[in-house]
């Protein structure tokens, strides 16, 4: 998970660190570089990630400049086990918060093809804020697309 940023990052710190404030916010969100259908201009620039019935390991980094995120998967169970190279007891749970330079591996209970052939699900990813300052309280989605297994299966 990413920001799209319009102006030069550094250009935007530069900027707020003379008074003390807080930096512009980005143009977007993104996964895996693209900032999905919910933003105006990027219908056609949604990430989709395929997967097959079982389960599979997704690797999360949280790229933005200084944003936690949330992030979640549309009616599915992530199994986190690893929090920043250090694997941790293994936990359920439906929704995660990533902090900048964070990563995580988490597993993902893809669910049984016959029970959902050919279905999509939203992945979401939106800040969490409290307190005051600027905030980009968008939310940035891609694509879980399950493969279609091969005919005779």
């Amino acid at each position: 998970m990413g920001e799209w940023w319009n102006a030069d990052p550094e250009a935007v710190i530069a900027q707020a660190l003379p008074n003390g404030g807080g930096p512009n916010v980005s143009d977007a969100y993104t996964i895996n570089g693209l900032p999905g259908p919910l933003y105006n201009c990027s219908a056609q620039d949604t990430f989709k990630l395929k997967v097959k019935p079982g389960k599979t390991l997704l690797r999360m980094i949280n790229a933005t400049l200084n944003d936690e995120l949330f992030f979640s998967i549309a009616n599915h169970t992530l199994t986190m086990v690893d929090v920043d190279a250090i694997y941790v007891k293994p936990f359920e749970t439906e929704t995660i918060l990533i902090t900048p330079g964070q990563t995580t591996n988490l597993l993902l209970k893809a669910k049984p093809q016959p029970q959902f052939p050919n279905a999509t699900f939203i992945m979401a990813g939106r800040p969490y804020a409290t307190g005051q300052g600027t905030i980009d309280n968008s939310t940035v989605a891609g694509i879980l697309q399950y493969e279609q297994p091969p005919k005779g299966f």
